[in-house]
């Protein structure tokens, strides 16, 4: 097959790049031929691999044996005198579509592949649209759980996913595409890249990975002139520069490791808009004079700085996006090289429970502890044959590893499927009904289960089999004809809310009524049920009232917003939208129920552009003025409301006044609430 790839490719850093690339390169070793239309050669400076010309063979692979190949089409740089328009940007969008549209139409591809929604899902759906092919859509982190979120934008992303063919993703994220309108008929399990080719990463030192590093690293300090000695024990960092990469932890870990009159390297491949401060940082330390920075090596390069390292870390942690996964930790792993990894990322690793600390890798529960992070990589330098010993063992689970070529080949049958071939490729959805048939129990409420939630440990805490009878009275007084959708699930949750507060249900808890609730009410605001749906219309008004007292605006909650009140908290019960209840077991759950405080409060449940939902926790007084948020009051209507519920003398109190604005403030901060004139 031709295949038009749109998406992030050396030389531009990151995860996203690297699975395009080791994809392409899997899908033309296989004999297709794949044409990728990228910006990436426009990438600025911060971000840009150095590459050199002995890389081209690398970029543009060919593969005789089968006949596939990998092309490469740069978007043209902005000619300033003939693309000078007001206000000024570079249009990559345009550009993509533009390129891609006449490699479609001069190659004969036969389906459009977009990885990461700005600007190649975009540029992608044009360009199927113009040219009838099918599209592929695969998004990252934080695509999805960042960009997304902007209500100027997120309506575009909304619309590439609905008419794509097919969207790659994980299992736990099916339900947040489904609510905003994607059909599950075409979404499809996202092909996970477990680790590149073990031709590339592996212990194997062919005697030029040493030379190669010498040649790129450069010394951060100007007064010292000795050249890098590797052999001194080498503590590695690789990726882009940043708090929560743990950038800055290190460097404090490591002076600490210094202050011991220990002597090592610190070979730090890194770069990024934190560039400047990281060597500050490292100046400030007293580490400038045994610290060597290192451009952003190519992918096919990175296993040359991982084996001339002892050890090498990767130290994210208070990451901003949780579904954030990132592929580093295999690298290293694979690469035989010791790995000192944050709990956080141990956490998120499918292989973790055969992962030992000490053994196979070095973990670090939380980097920000410096004190355990200097302990970790003090035994490094202390002991390099221990940490070498760790890394061989590292590079025996990275044998456990899904392989490159089933990589390789579920994106080739998700390829196949969307251009109408033959193909192995299935849906969730198709997956979904081939694990229901399976289940030899006709009663409809098992699918109905299976849907409400993947994890429903609050089942428990009715008295015996109460739950289970309910569900059956509820699809028998719906005639049989109950569907398993978000509709008939909300309506379900409200029916045992009804249940409960007529005493028709007995309770082993007094907090099932508010757990129902709870999940009632994020399910209604998640799929968008009797619920406003998030505008991203921008308001003139809007625009030309931004300032006048605060007091003569009339507050509205935002679109997309519900607001309960709930009696016990029951918040810290339930973990992020789309994972379950904590991962608890019946019998936790029921214990941490059963600890709950009491306390009077509400709770804003508000839909997201990106069908995320979230959660805000506010006290008695904040959900009473939320409550009265429907834009018919000014602010300080509701505040000599609230004043006088109160019982304060005169104006309310200057101070209980101030306090009730300043939260006013923080609700529309929080963009929970719009101030209108």
């Amino acid at each position: 097959m031709n295949v038009c790839f749109l998406g992030k490719y050396p030389p531009i850093e990151g995860g996203v790049s690297t699975t395009n690339y080791w994809a392409a390169r899997g899908l033309a070793q296989r004999g297709h031929e794949v044409h990728v239309v990228t910006n990436a050669f426009e990438v600025e400076p911060n971000f840009r691999m150095a590459l050199r010309p002995d890389d081209e063979p690398w970029l543009e692979p060919a593969f005789e044996e089968t006949g596939g190949l990998v092309k490469v089409y740069p978007t043209p740089g902005i000619n300033q005198l003939r693309l000078y328009y007001v206000p000024r940007s570079n249009p990559f969008v345009t550009k993509l579509a533009s390129v891609a549209t006449q490699v479609i139409r001069a190659h004969d591809c036969e389906a459009v592949y977009a990885s990461y929604f700005e600007p190649y899902g975009v540029a992608g759906y044009l360009a199927s649209t113009w040219t009838g092919l099918p599209l592929i859509v695969k998004h990252a982190g934080s695509d999805l759980g960042h960009l997304m979120l902007d209500k100027g934008i997120s309506e575009s992303y909304r619309e590439v996913l609905r008419a794509a063919q097919a969207v790659l993703t994980s299992e736990g994220l099916v339900s947040r595409f489904a609510s905003v309108g994607v059909d599950t008929a075409r979404i499809y399990p996202s092909p996970v890249l477990p680790l590149p080719p073990q031709s590339v990463f592996s212990p194997d030192d062919d005697g030029a990975d040493a030379r190669e590093v010498l040649s790129r690293a450069q010394k951060i300090s100007t007064t010292d002139p000795s050249a890098l000695d590797l052999s001194k024990p080498s503590i590695g960092i690789y990726g882009k520069v940043g708090a929560a990469k743990g950038s800055f932890d290190l460097i404090e870990a490591l002076a600490r490791v210094r202050e011991q009159g220990l002597a090592f390297n610190f070979l730090a491949m890194t770069q990024g808009y934190g560039l400047d401060r990281f060597k500050e940082a490292v100046q400030r330390a007293g580490l400038d004079d045994c610290t060597w920075l290192v451009p952003f090596m190519p992918n096919w390069r990175v296993p040359r700085f991982i084996r001339t390292c002892t050890a090498v870390c990767f130290l994210e942690r208070d990451f901003p996006i949780m579904i954030h996964g990132p592929r580093v930790p295999r690298e290293i792993l694979g690469c035989g090289t010791c790995l000192i990894l944050s709990g956080e990322i141990v956490n998120k690793q499918t292989y973790r429970s055969s992962m030992s600390d000490g053994e196979n890798l070095i973990t670090v529960d939380d980097p920000k502890d410096i004190d355990k992070l200097a302990a970790a990589i003090e035994a490094v330098v202390r002991d390099p044959e221990r940490a070498n010993r760790i890394g061989q063992r590292g590079f025996e689970l990275s044998q456990e590893f899904d392989s490159y070529e089933d990589f390789v080949s579920d994106l080739e049958h998700i390829v196949y499927r969307a251009a109408g071939k033959p193909s192995a490729a299935r849906s969730f959805k198709e997956l979904q009904q081939e694990a229901d048939a399976q289940v030899q129990d006709p009663n409809p409420r098992i699918p109905f289960l299976r849907f409400l939630s993947p994890m429903i440990p609050w089942v428990d805490l009715f008295d015996g089999d109460q739950f289970s009878e309910a569900a059956s009275y509820f699809i028998r007084r719906q005639n049989g004809a109950h569907t398993v959708d978000p509709g008939s699930t909300v309506r379900f949750l409200q029916y045992l809310e009804d249940e409960l507060r007529a005493e028709r249900l007995n309770a082993g808890s007094p907090l099932v009524d508010e757990i129902i609730r709870f999940e009632r009410a994020r399910l209604q605001v998640k799929w968008g049920l009797e619920v406003d749906e998030p505008s991203a219309l921008p308001s003139l008004k809007a625009w030309l009232h931004t300032n006048g007292a605060v007091d003569q605006k009339k507050p509205r909650l935002k679109h997309g917003a519900l607001v309960e009140s709930f009696r016990h908290q029951v918040t810290p019960l339930f973990r992020e939208d789309d994972m379950p209840a904590n991962g608890d077991t019946a019998t936790q759950f029921h214990d941490r129920a059963g600890s709950a405080k009491k306390v009077d409060h509400g709770v804003i449940f508000q839909r997201l552009p990106n069908g995320q939902s979230r959660v805000f926790t506010v006290g008695a007084v904040t959900r009473d003025l939320i409550i009265q948020c429907n834009g018919d009051k000014r602010v300080n209507e509701i505040i000599d409301g609230a004043s006088a519920a109160y019982g304060l003398p005169g104006d309310g109190g200057a101070e209980f006044r101030k306090r009730l604005r300043s939260a006013f403030e923080a609700l529309q901060q929080q963009d929970i609430i719009v101030l209108e004139a």
